[in-house]
């Protein structure tokens, strides 16, 4: 799919690695007898574990967001491409007579200070504090800048965020609905195509730009209406930072539609 915008392979963000760190989780059927995945319905789990797994999403539901796996019951992972961070749990056993259950689980980093895997076993009320642990390693990360960050990138960011940030209630939990997707999607479409046509006709490499547009394009419909704003920030922010006449063709004269959709006023130069 990125070769459709792109003449060179993209590469991950090398100077913004803090920016928009998200948590992503998703749920898979597993047999935890055998250790592999079935196609499993509701009652093939007992009850508990049902309990158990959707308190943790009820809880943490903002952080997440469908990632790919192929055997955890649940996995929670850092949205950052770049990033081996993640949170399985794999599965789980009746240790006594009364339906109390151990969960195996696996994680990196441990902690903030050391970044291997481990891996244990643990009862809920222990997995959920170490999954709350873990969380909380990575949301210290979203707010610590990298020692190589451009404070005045930065400062763009959170510019463009303060003033587009939604403050509806839910708009840390649900995502655009779908007119809005497609709407905020032909914007990065025509974002990305001018990327490319800028590139072939002034011989400057805005690839970094094209990597942000294309992972929003391609998480657009799995994020939040903030995440979404966050990214759109970012990319106005590298935007503004290579240049008035990049940022008024992508911001001023593209995003009009987008920023008036998500109910915010539209810059107006005229």
């Amino acid at each position: 799919m990125l070769q459709l915008y792109s003449h060179t392979p993209l590469r991950p963000l090398t100077n913004i690695q803090y920016i928009g760190r998200l948590v992503s989780v998703k749920v898979d059927t597993f047999d935890s007898t055998k250790n592999k995945r079935k196609n499993m319905n509701k009652k093939d789990f007992p009850l508990q574990i049902h309990t158990d797994l959707n308190s943790l999403k009820t809880k943490f539901f903002k952080n997440f967001k469908e990632a790919n796996t192929s055997s955890p019951l649940l996995r929670f992972e850092d949205l950052d491409e770049s990033s081996s961070f993640y949170f399985e749990i794999n599965s789980f056993k009746d240790v006594s007579s009364k339906g109390v259950f151990q969960y195996t689980v696996t994680y990196k980093p441990i902690n903030q200070n050391k970044l291997e895997e481990t891996s244990v076993s643990l009862n809920f009320s222990d997995l959920y504090h170490r999954l709350e642990s873990w969380l909380n390693v990575i949301q210290s990360y979203d707010v610590t800048p990298h020692f190589g960050n451009n404070p005045i990138l930065e400062n763009y960011i959170e510019e463009n965020y303060t003033e587009y940030e939604i403050l509806d209630d839910d708009a840390d939990i649900v995502s655009f609905d779908l007119r809005r997707q497609i709407l905020i999607d032909n914007y990065l479409e025509k974002v990305i195509m001018y990327f490319i046509s800028y590139e072939e006709s002034n011989g400057e490499n805005l690839e970094e730009l094209k990597v942000v547009a294309v992972e929003l394009k391609n998480t657009l419909t799995q994020s939040t209406k903030n995440q979404v704003v966050r990214k759109l920030s970012v990319l106005w922010a590298m935007a503004r930072q290579k240049g008035i006449p990049i940022l008024k063709e992508i911001f001023v004269e593209l995003a009009k539609e987008v920023i008036i959709a998500i109910g915010k006023k539209a810059m107006n130069l005229n």
